[in-house]
């Protein structure tokens, strides 16, 4: 993915790992909205302040929408 928003394409039951540029948690801050279209299609959990693991639930298309504590 680059820049702004980018296409990820997985098959269903595999799953990835989203490594961010910037930290979306930091200790003491409020944890980041981490926000999905179709909550069927993508299970997400945030690993670490860079690090998102994505899962594909089944076969369609979705969007995931990251909201850190400075917008």
């Amino acid at each position: 993915v680059h820049g702004i928003s980018g296409d990820i394409e997985l098959i269903a039951g595999q799953g990835r790992m989203l490594s961010l540029r910037q930290e979306i948690a930091r200790d003491g801050q409020n944890r980041p909205l981490l926000a999905i279209g179709n909550i069927g299609i993508i299970d997400l959990d945030l690993i670490n302040s860079r690090m998102i693991r994505i899962t594909a639930r089944r076969v369609g298309n979705t969007d995931l929408t990251i909201l850190t504590d400075k917008n």
